[in-house]
């Protein structure tokens, strides 16, 4: 029950710090948030999420091929940003590492910088594709996370499918 408490109290003050969400200047727009449960250390998945940034070992973005650019990191923190594949849009994505009994507790929130109202679940995959692993059908850098995340706090319009996060190429590819 300790543990629990422990863990419940660390997402508490992780939910209680600043707004996780990076904010945008568009008057309407799409942003998701995750809270994550992740079996492995914080300095380790965070290792892993700025790997795939990086495209260590051939990493690409399963959704679409976007690009990521680290715009700030520390031991607690990752700061991103995405553009789409097609280059049109631009969204700003945040992490916030605290580390837990299980492993590390990790809040993010992905929010578009420009006018939108359905994302078709683009917030969502540009969290959930770095920390994703096998057991979604992900590819990954190095490390293969195991985590149990919830999905909540997205805006009007923004998705919550988690399919949509990894193209059926990449998808195949990976599971064969």
């Amino acid at each position: 029950m300790v543990g629990m408490a422990k863990l419940f109290l660390s997402g508490f003050a992780l939910a209680g710090a600043d707004n996780i969400c990076p904010g945008s200047t568009a008057m309407f727009h799409a942003k998701q948030q995750v809270q994550v449960q992740v079996s492995a250390s914080c300095a380790d998945v965070q290792q892993e999420m700025l790997d795939r940034i990086s495209g260590v070992n051939g990493w690409v973005d399963p959704h679409n091929a976007g690009t990521y650019t680290v715009l700030e990191t520390s031991a607690g923190v990752l700061k991103a940003k995405r553009v789409t594949g097609n280059k049109k849009y631009t969204d700003l994505l945040n992490f916030a590492f605290s580390a837990s009994e299980g492993g590390c507790y990790l809040k993010g929130c992905s929010e578009s910088q420009t006018f939108s109202v359905a994302d078709f679940s683009t917030n969502l995959c540009n969290l959930h594709d770095l920390y994703c692993g096998s057991q979604d059908g992900c590819p990954v850098a190095r490390k293969d996370l195991k985590y149990t995340e919830t999905i909540s706090g997205g805006s009007a319009g923004a998705g919550k499918d988690k399919a949509q996060c990894v193209a059926s190429s990449v998808r195949s590819l990976f599971l064969n």
